[in-house]
């Protein structure tokens, strides 16, 4: 089932990669191409820091001066927010 799983998520990247790069040609000015390309990846890696270092603080938030609220059984919750 993992299997199949990450095949159908391989296959919706590659896809979605496809439309991507075929666009951005549509949306800049041609001067503007790699700024608008690098821009678009950084704010996708920065996307992406901010979601980890929320679940860091959500699956253990003793470390950050902040009072654990939730159960400890909830951790699995990370990774749904990751996945979404």
């Amino acid at each position: 089932m993992a299997l199949l799983v990450y095949i159908l998520s391989y296959i919706g990247f590659a896809g979605g990669n496809i439309f991507y790069d075929s666009m951005i040609v549509d949306v800049s000015p041609k001067d503007k191409l790699d700024m608008l390309s690098a821009l678009g990846f950084s704010l996708g890696y920065l996307g992406g820091g901010l979601a980890l270092l929320a679940c860091v603080i959500y699956a253990d938030p003793g470390k950050f001066g902040i009072q654990h609220i939730t159960a400890a059984d909830e951790i699995p919750n990370v990774f749904l927010f990751i996945g979404v």
